[in-house]
């Protein structure tokens, strides 16, 4: 079977149980398109693509204390077409994804402060200290500062490693 993988921002999420008690999480994923406009040489929205996404059992349960509208995500499934009739009777087709994987979308830069939850959204925050290590704290073993040897924690004698 084939698999898709979207990136995108969680509309709704919505966490039910069925009858014999199966935990599924159904989301609404926008998966936003840009282009870049040949003439002005600017970015510009080029239309969303709507998703449903389901997760199932524990990690539907998992997934719905950190999941919110507007969390951005990286998601990867089977996709299914279903097909339902309108209560005015038309029939219709929605894309959904079964959910194998999914987590957050970092970023390649660093995003302005966001509204709602989940994966990094949630209330602005406050910058943490450099969270590659350079507080000295002792407790950390990767903290603290780097050391004079020649990288690796190995001596610097001046001789080439290899």
């Amino acid at each position: 079977m084939s698999s898709i993988t979207v990136i995108g921002n969680i509309g709704s999420a919505e966490l039910k149980f069925t009858q014999s008690g199966k935990a599924a999480l159904n989301l609404s994923l926008a998966e936003n398109h840009r282009r870049k406009n040949q003439q002005t040489d600017e970015w510009e929205d080029a239309g969303t693509s709507w998703y449903r996404a389901t997760l199932w059992e524990e990690q539907a349960e998992l997934a719905a204390d950190q999941l919110q509208k507007g969390t951005r995500v990286i998601v990867t499934g089977t996709p299914v077409t279903r097909t339902y009739t309108t209560q005015q009777g038309e029939e219709r087709e929605s894309r959904e994804i079964l959910v194998n994987a999914i987590g957050p979308a970092i970023p390649k830069r660093k995003p302005q402060a966001q509204q709602g939850g989940g994966f990094g959204g949630g209330q602005a925050q406050q910058p943490a200290a450099d969270p590659w290590g350079q507080q000295n704290n002792a407790a950390d073993p990767w903290g603290g500062q780097p050391s004079t040897g020649g990288g690796w924690d190995t001596p610097n004698t001046g001789q080439p490693a290899f």
